[in-house]
């Protein structure tokens, strides 16, 4: 095969932040970080799709489906499939179709492989590369039981391993692009607190930057392209403070490995509260695709995020960072929970009553309060009720972007409006 040039790898490097005013969930400013450009060549560039049942299309042992049944953009798997779980004493040896296929126990079927891989192609039309996918995750884990030392993180590293022989045999390179990691449901119920759990999951991502590279060879790093948990009413104490979803928003602001694909409470659950059906998988999976490609080919984190907050009198300004302008409440996708997903608590904690939550201009959302929050806080979607989750009553939010005008998911099938929802957050005043 002709060799091919990935160009145009952008980087985002930062020093990573132990301290910041993130530390306790509080988003309080964006991190500047320095764009660099590394060029390497490589025919075949991978996403690996790791984390827990989310990441491999778990769907809580009801009969599961595939959507992505063809491949139009040349993309690839293992030949033995895309979950490489179901062949643990097996290894591939030839890439063919990416195409999903529902596990044989019929408990698992669409993973979030296709659907990134095929937004990214259809992002990238002129891409020099063929895009490779795996789903090395597994159900019910918590980011130690896939971290390094585990039979979970072998896995990855082996399907690196795989990949990149099966690469050279035909003369051609691979690398790892990003990896997108969907996790936190199996902490929030270990109770794994908001520092611990950061921790752990930095620690995880340089070990595969140290680990994949070691194996292809590559030269770029291999960013977290991550999924904020959203099924955060899990327990009374996870939904009073839902730190695994803010511990992974401070490292998609503030650390240049990771980046937001979105939210998830926008999207219909199944009833077990956690997993979702074959296209709402597919449809969540095109948020990670898009997000790799932005991030990888044009240099940017293409996420709504608060970039500044101001408050004047009785009055707060949040002002976002907008892909696409402008911001809008969207109330048909998502069902307000009241004052569109923002709570107030003023100094001693105590909720605050809102008289008027507005956005003005395309960027900034107005908030008046019938008194000072100076020295409270401002939090959006935490809220709706205990052990449920989704766009009607879980915790959510109606704040979205209006990316979805002009983005659209496999128009003509799938047909998804791609918006960008605002992650869960809080902020101190």
């Amino acid at each position: 095969m002709k060799t091919l040039a990935l160009i145009a790898t952008v980087l985002l490097f930062a020093c990573k932040k132990e301290d910041t005013a993130l530390k306790t969930g509080n988003i309080s400013k964006q991190t500047t970080d320095t764009l660099t450009t590394d060029t390497s060549t490589t025919e075949f560039l991978g996403f690996d799709s790791y984390g827990q049942s989310l990441s491999v299309g778990g769907d809580a042992g009801k009969v599961a489906y595939v959507v992505s049944s063809t491949q139009k953009y040349n993309s690839v798997m293992p030949n033995l499939g895309v979950r490489s779980i179901e062949y643990k004493k097996q290894v591939p040896v030839s890439f063919v179709p990416l195409i999903e296929q529902v596990s044989s126990d019929g408990t698992f079927g669409e993973t979030l492989v296709s659907g990134a891989c095929e937004m990214f192609a259809q992002s990238y039309p002129d891409r020099p590369f063929i895009l490779h996918g795996v789903a090395s995750g597994s159900g019910g884990q918590t980011v130690l039981q896939l971290s390094k030392g585990s039979s979970n993180y072998t896995r990855l590293t082996n399907d690196m391993q795989t990949a990149y022989v099966i690469a050279e045999g035909m003369g051609d390179t691979f690398s790892l692009g990003s990896t997108g990691y969907t996790q936190g449901e199996a902490d929030i119920t270990a109770g794994t607190s908001y520092d611990d759990y950061r921790q752990e999951l930095v620690q995880l991502h340089d070990d595969i930057n140290v680990d994949v590279p070691a194996i292809t060879g590559q030269t770029n790093s291999i960013p977290f392209i991550v999924g904020q948990v959203s099924s955060i009413n899990r327990t009374s104490a996870s939904m009073a403070n839902p730190g695994i979803a803010l511990a992974q928003l401070d490292l998609c602001i503030n650390d240049s490995g990771f980046t937001l694909a979105t939210p998830m409470y926008m999207f219909d659950y199944l009833p077990d509260n956690t997993h979702f059906d074959g296209l709402h998988y597919r449809m969540l999976a095109a948020y990670y695709g898009y997000a790799a490609k932005k991030l990888l080919v044009d240099g940017v984190k293409n996420f709504v995020y608060v970039k500044s907050t101001s408050v004047v009198k009785d009055d707060i300004y949040l002002e976002f960072n907008v892909p696409v302008a402008p911001l809008v409440f969207d109330t048909i996708q998502v069902v307000n929970p009241g004052n569109y997903g923002f709570v107030v608590k003023n100094s001693m904690g105590k909720n605050m009553k809102l008289k008027v939550v507005e956005i003005t201009g395309s960027d900034t959302v107005h908030i008046k309060c019938a008194n000072s929050p100076s020295g409270g806080q401002v939090s959006y979607a935490i809220n709706g009720l205990l052990k449920k989750a989704g766009r009607t009553s879980g915790p959510r939010g109606c704040l979205r972007d209006s990316q979805g005008s002009t983005i659209i998911f496999d128009p003509g099938g799938t047909n998804y409006p791609l918006n960008n929802w605002t992650p869960i957050f809080r902020i101190q005043l």
